[in-house]
């Protein structure tokens, strides 16, 4: 997720001194509403105060969302007050099972998908989510496992051979996959 902020009207502190620095509360509650504007479940976002205004400077923020995940928000300093700042790999796992389930029913109309665990997933390389299809042959219990840190996955059933699977994905289409949070 990428996003830029015009900090000269959200986020900047001008302290009393002639160092003008980043207001980190600002800059947390700008990074928060985005994070839930996108309907991701987040518990908190901390960044480091007293952070000096400087073109090209960065510093890391920290997201946590509900289920334990932290991801971690580099922020970079773009000039003249503003900010960009990115968390890479978000994934809410409801809008992921859609996916799932949408590329199921191409195969198999009568398919439902359920992916259990966190409500929100870091993707990367070997990361796995579980997953069950139930059709009207029966149900089935699958593994999903990410082959890159860019979304590239990959189903395989748990146990039985013959239960149907769902769609193989080799790569993410961008109007299909959920996106981990969005530009602005």
């Amino acid at each position: 997720m990428r996003n830029s902020l015009v900090l000269a009207a959200v986020a900047l502190s001008l302290s009393t001194g002639c160092n003008p620095t980043l207001d980190s509360k600002k800059l947390e509650e700008a990074i928060s509403k985005k994070l839930k504007d996108d309907k991701y479940p987040l518990a908190s976002v901390s960044c480091p105060a007293g952070q000096p205004i400087k073109k090209d400077a960065t510093l890391v923020c920290e997201a946590k969302f509900e289920g334990d995940t932290s991801v971690s928000v580099d922020v970079k300093q773009t000039g003249e007050g503003n900010v960009e700042w990115d968390a890479k790999g978000i994934l809410l796992v409801a809008e992921f099972t859609k996916v799932v389930d949408k590329k199921t029913k191409e195969s198999d109309p009568s398919a439902e998908v359920s992916c259990s665990g966190k409500p929100v997933i870091v993707v990367k390389k070997d990361v796995m989510l579980k997953c069950a299809v139930k059709t009207a042959a029966g149900s089935s219990d699958y593994v999903i496992t990410f082959s890159d840190d860019k979304g590239a996955w990959d189903a395989k059933s748990v146990g039985d051979d013959k239960k149907p699977e769902p769609a193989k994905q080799a790569a993410a289409s961008p109007a299909e996959e959920p996106k981990p949070a969005a530009s602005e």
